[in-house]
C-alpha cells in the first residue's frame, strides 16, 4: 500500500492574532545592533563632512586681517595707486597751506610796515604842527611885543633896584655935618626917594603885566603852546618882584630915617648946638 506524500500545510497567520505584527514590532537583537551601528556611522560621516566643508570654506574665504600678496602687476598697481594718490594729495594740500601761510605773513608784514610808516609820518607831522604853532604864537603882535618887553623891563628893574640899594646905604651912612658949600642938604635924600618911588611904580606895573600874561596863557586850550612854555619863566619872576618890593620898602625906611636925622642935626646946628656941646 502506497501512501501519498503529504505536503506541509501552510499555517495561516490569520489564525494567530498579532503574529506578524509581533514579529515586525519586536526586532531582534541583531537587527537593533546593526541599526545603531549604521546610525553611528552616519553621524560620524556627517560630522566629518561638516568639518571638511568648514575647513574648505575657511580656506576658500580670504582672511580680512592678512592681505593677500599677489604678483600680478595690475593688482599691485591697483593696490599702490590709492596710496600714491592720497600721498600726492596730502603733499599738495600741505604745500598750498604753506604758501597761503607765507602769503598771509607777507601781507601782515607789509601792513605792519605801512602802519609804522603812517605812525611815523603822523608823529613827524604832529611835531611840525607844534613847531609851526609855537612860532605862529611867537610871531603874533601881542605876544611877540609884550613878552620880550616885559622881560627886558624886569631885568632893567633888577639892576636899578640893586643900584638904588647901594646908593641908599651910602647916603644913609654919610656924615650929616653941614658943609659950607652945601646949599641943599636935603636934595640927595629927596632924589633918592624919587628914584625909589619910580622903582616901586615899575614894580607894580611889572607885577600887573606878568599876572596878565600868565592868566592869558592859563586860559589857552593848547597844551604845548608857546605861552604855556614861556609863562612858567614869567611866573617864577613874581616872587622876585615881591622880594624887590620889600627891599625897596626897607630902603625907604632907611632913607627917611637918615633924612629925618639929618634934618634934626641941621635944626640943632641952626640953633647953635654943636656936637661938642652934646659931648660936654
Amino acid at each position: 500500500m502506497s501512501f501519498a506524500k503529504q505536503q506541509p500545510s501552510k499555517t495561516s497567520t490569520r489564525g494567530r492574532p498579532g503574529g506578524s505584527r509581533a514579529q515586525s514590532r519586536t526586532p531582534s537583537v541583531s537587527s537593533s545592533r546593526s541599526t545603531s551601528s549604521v546610525s553611528v556611522s552616519d553621524g560620524d560621516r556627517k560630522s566629518e563632512d561638516q568639518a571638511t566643508a568648514s575647513t574648505s570654506k575657511s580656506e576658500a574665504e580670504p582672511q580680512p586681517d592678512a592681505p593677500q600678496r599677489t604678483s600680478d602687476p595690475l593688482q599691485v598697481a591697483a593696490q599702490v595707486y590709492p596710496w600714491m594718490y592720497m600721498t600726492s594729495t596730502l603733499d599738495a594740500c600741505f604745500e598750498s597751506a604753506g604758501k597761503a601761510a607765507e602769503q598771509d605773513i607777507a601781507a601782515r608784514t607789509e601792513a605792519v610796515s605801512e602802519l609804522e610808516a603812517t605812525m611815523s609820518d603822523q608823529r613827524v607831522r604832529l611835531e611840525a604842527e607844534r613847531s609851526i604853532e609855537f612860532y605862529d604864537e611867537l610871531s603874533t603882535d601881542k605876544f611877540a611885543t609884550s613878552a620880550p618887553s616885559i622881560m627886558q623891563a624886569f631885568l632893567a628893574h633888577g639892576d636899578a633896584c640893586s643900584s638904588l640899594e647901594v646908593d641908599a646905604l651910602k647916603l644913609s651912612s654919610r656924615d650929616p655935618a653941614l658943609s659950607e658949600d652945601d646949599f641943599s642938604p636935603m636934595e640927595p635924600y629927596n632924589d633918592m626917594l624919587d628914584r625909589l618911588d619910580k622903582l616901586e611904580n615899575e614894580t607894580n606895573e611889572l607885577h600887573a603885566s606878568i599876572v596878565a600874561l600868565t592868566q592869558e596863557s592859563a586860559e589857552d586850550d593848547t597844551e604845548q603852546s608857546a605861552r604855556s612854555q614861556i609863562t612858567h619863566l614869567f611866573s617864577s619872576c613874581l616872587p622876585l618882584l615881591q622880594g624887590r618890593r620889600e627891599n625897596l620898602e626897607m630902603a625907604r625906611q632907611l632913607l627917611e630915617g637918615a633924612k629925618e636925622n639929618h634934618a634934626m642935626m641941621l635944626h640943632l646946628e641952626s640953633l647953635g648946638y654943636t656936637s661938642d656941646d652934646e659931648e660936654s
